[in-house]
């Protein structure tokens, strides 16, 4: 039986299933520990001796760095003497850099025992490389290490966990019968109580499942009815009933046959104990580094966040590379900007600046990402102007086809068979553009002349930066048609959907009222991942965590030098775009013209050609395009003549008809002469 549903088949009390069951003093997450796998004693053996061999490496190159400094400082210690005081001093506090840059280094240094066959680290490439391998390897230990401890953690749980089932077992009864579901039997002159009893009970990591004693049948096939008499079944799991139980035990006391989703009564009658107060299956709070030590080391290859945490302790990702946009939206104080802080503390933490970096905007000005401002994985300083953003945008798109022109020329379809074909040191890193609060852009009244500008660059990127490796990471309070252009809300496949206050922003985000009904729990969130809609309780990232992974990010090697392409800065961002998107994603004015009187009847719609031109270009600037053909008045277009009237509240094309005049001898020109009513001349 589960929460949701019956099934048919319930493990009977001390079955298989109790080894992956927690005891409710101990919060900690033990789903997915099917996903953390024990080393055996001779794989160990070999993780080890890769542990030694490349942090032996990492150590001789350090050491060998620190040598060279050492001879740096002692070489200008012998040439101080000769120098001015000034001079002097200056090269007293360079001395003292290097000194500091010496001590961070020897920090980096452990001792290991010195492997027989040593490997060489002879560059900073390598370095870069052989901190990569070592960080895996030291992952890989600590899920190990994890899958000990659980197998600890389990074994000992074992006795607490009979204590616990008769302990709630017992609790039940005693109160049915207090409630006076009982029955007095008297035989010989003696008064008994026949009480309702529990037949069996099946215990999973968030409750304890009881089924009660009804009836068997005997060995001839007869019926033996064991409740009580006069006590009918569904006066044990009545509403009422259900809350004096919880009064008993102390914590929610739920059953199947109860509330919006009530079950029958075919496969018995269940009461149900959910043992830490978690009458949805989800945490109240959980944090992020509780979640992040069940890190599932195989899902690393799709750069998986764990964006939350479901109904029996089961860990939710978030797969980057199948995923290429992502959107996270509710009100104030429903955990948008937590979200991020998640995947930005993930990222940072289990991958290096060579395999993923962040552009970080922040257009309410917060602060809210500042603690990731100088790590090595983010580019530049955070965009905080509509200005800055709109100049940032066009150079994001032009690394896009820089990244499209290297995949043609290697023959690859996307980012992952790229770097595959390649040395390490030419692998490309994916960028992650994170955008908090994006409905600000719409909303901003400074920057109304840039706003085409970062729409249609963040339209391109979604419809077409997948397999470049960007993606977009926008957080808004609503993802309507006035915060976010749809040619950029049809290309998220990825979700994330915090409370609502309002009826209608709930529908506008998820369709239905569920996100107006969602309890007043920071972080609980709806997830649409494309094939689901799932319910989770997002971890929160407290400061330590982030400071934790802050750290551990900027103990990674330096990493290989990279910036965006560098536009013209003659050109504004509009014409700077203009540069970098090829000429074949803009919809031309003969374009509008041939969809006007082909398919139109010469009407020009905006919508219309928006939507015929797959939305290439912006319907502002088609808007504007149309207006500019209506100022001419008329043109000329494939040897025919045309006026532009009013219709409606738009504008048609209409053809005027035409004759030639001929030049005749008696000097008058060639022309074009109107088709005009008898008696007027031209």
């Amino acid at each position: 039986m589960t929460e949701q549903g019956l099934t048919h088949e319930v493990p009977l009390p001390g079955s298989v299933f109790w080894e992956i069951v927690e005891h409710p003093k101990n919060l900690e997450l033990l789903e997915g520990d099917a996903n953390v796998r024990r080393l055996s004693p001779k794989q160990l053996r070999e993780m080890q001796s890769q542990l030694w061999l490349y942090q032996h490496a990492l150590n001789v190159y350090r050491q060998a760095q620190i040598d060279q400094l050492m001879y740096q400082i002692a070489s200008m210690r012998q040439g101080m003497k000769a120098l001015t005081p000034e001079a002097r001093s200056e090269a007293q506090e360079t001395i003292d850099a290097i000194k500091a840059r010496i001590d961070q280094k020897r920090a980096k240094i452990v001792k290991v025992k010195r492997p027989r066959s040593p490997i060489a680290v002879r560059n900073a490439a390598e370095a870069r490389e052989a901190q990569s391998v070592l960080h895996r390897l030291k992952a890989r230990a600590e899920e190990h290490r994890q899958a000990l401890e659980n197998e600890t953690i389990n074994k000992r749980l074992q006795d607490e966990m009979q204590s616990e089932i008769a302990y709630y077992g017992r609790q039940i009864v005693d109160r049915w019968t207090a409630l006076g579901y009982r029955e007095e039997v008297t035989r010989k002159g003696k008064t008994k109580l026949r009480r309702v009893k529990i037949a069996k009970a099946h215990f999973t990591e968030d409750n304890i499942q009881f089924k009660i004693l009804v009836s068997t049948l005997s060995l001839l096939g007869s019926t033996r009815h064991h409740l009580p008499y006069n006590v009918r079944g569904w006066d044990l799991v009545r509403t009422e009933t259900l809350r004096e139980l919880e009064a008993a035990c102390e914590c929610p006391v739920t059953s199947p046959h109860t509330g919006d989703s009530e079950q029958g009564f075919e496969l018995g009658i269940w009461v149900i104990v959910h043992r830490v107060g978690m009458r949805d299956g989800l945490f109240d709070y959980i944090e992020l580094n509780t979640v992040l030590a069940k890190y599932n080391q195989a899902l690393r290859k799709q750069f998986a966040v764990p964006v939350g945490v479901k109904a029996g302790r089961i860990i939710e990702y978030l797969p980057l590379t199948t995923t290429p946009h992502v959107m996270f939206n509710g009100i104030t104080g429903s955990g948008k900007t937590n979200v991020a802080r998640v995947m930005l503390t993930t990222w940072c933490r289990f991958y290096s600046p060579d395999e993923i970096k962040f552009v970080l905007i922040d257009l309410k000005r917060g602060g809210d990402l500042n603690a990731f401002a100088d790590i090595p994985h983010t580019m530049g300083p955070i965009v905080r102007t509509i200005e800055e953003l709109a100049a940032l945008l066009p150079r994001l798109v032009a690394e896009m086809y820089r990244r499209g022109d290297l995949f043609s020329a290697a023959m690859v379809q996307d980012i992952e068979q790229f770097n595959a074909s390649v040395a390490p040191e030419a692998r490309l890193a994916r960028i992650a553009v994170f955008v908090d609060e994006a409905g600000t852009i719409r909303d901003s009244a400074f920057g109304k002349e840039h706003r085409e500008t970062i729409w249609r660059s963040m339209s391109l990127i979604a419809m077409q930066a997948r397999s470049a490796g960007i993606h977009l990471v926008l957080g808004s309070q609503q993802p309507s048609k006035e915060a976010l252009p749809t040619s950029i809300t049809n290309n998220v496949t990825y979700t994330i959907m915090g409370r609502q206050r309002t009826t209608s922003g709930a529908m506008m985000s998820m369709g239905n009222n569920r996100l107006k009904d969602l309890p007043a729990i920071r972080g609980r969130m709806w997830l649409d991942n494309g094939f689901d809609l799932l319910l989770v309780q997002t971890p929160f990232a407290t400061p330590q965590d982030i400071e934790q992974s802050v750290q551990i990010a900027k103990d990674y090697p330096s990493p290989r030098p990279f910036d965006l392409p560098h536009l013209d800065d003659e050109l504004t961002p509009e014409a700077a775009l203009d540069v970098v998107v090829p000429p074949k994603l803009s919809v031309s004015r003969e374009q509008i013209i041939d969809l006007a009187l082909s398919e139109r009847d010469g009407v020009m719609n905006a919508q219309a050609i928006y939507d015929a031109t797959k939305k290439i270009t912006p319907r502002g600037q088609i808007m504007k395009m149309i207006k500019a053909l209506a100022d001419e008045g008329h043109f000329e277009y494939d040897g025919q003549i045309y006026d532009v009237v009013h219709y409606g509240k738009g504008y048609k094309i209409v053809k005027v008809e035409t004759r030639l005049v001929s030049v005749s001898s008696n000097g008058h020109s060639a022309g074009v002469e109107s088709a005009l009513p008898d008696g007027i001349e031209v």
